[in-house]
């Protein structure tokens, strides 16, 4: 799940509409399927907007990247996520999953030992 507020919905990174498209993603593909992968920066109040203008030929135009104050969730975000995910019933063990074990899980599978 990416924290890109543009990609949550609205601009909006709230911990309510990070759950909202959290709970989708599960909806769509499963628990098991769904991972945190939050951009990271230490100061989540950086203007990613201007990041994102300064490579017009890596971020194109027409994607909302030039939508004023991107806003993005990050890892503080995450307590209230797993409260959400409790709230809504899901285990531990696929809380864990999203919390890290899934992206473990696809590695073990997938990459030469």
């Amino acid at each position: 799940m990416n924290g890109l507020a543009i990609f949550v919905g609205d601009n909006d990174s709230s911990s309510k509409s990070s759950l909202i498209h959290l709970f989708r993603l599960i909806d769509l593909v499963g628990p098991a399927h769904v991972g945190f992968g939050f951009d990271y920066t230490p100061d989540v109040s950086v203007d990613l907007g201007a990041i994102l203008r300064a490579r017009p030929d890596y971020w194109p135009k027409g994607q909302q990247y030039d939508t004023p104050n991107i806003g993005h969730a990050g890892p503080s975000k995450i307590p209230d996520l797993v409260k959400g995910m409790q709230a809504r019933g899901l285990s531990e063990p696929e809380i864990g999953g999203i919390l890290g074990k899934n992206f473990v899980r696809v590695a073990r599978e997938s990459w030469i030992h």
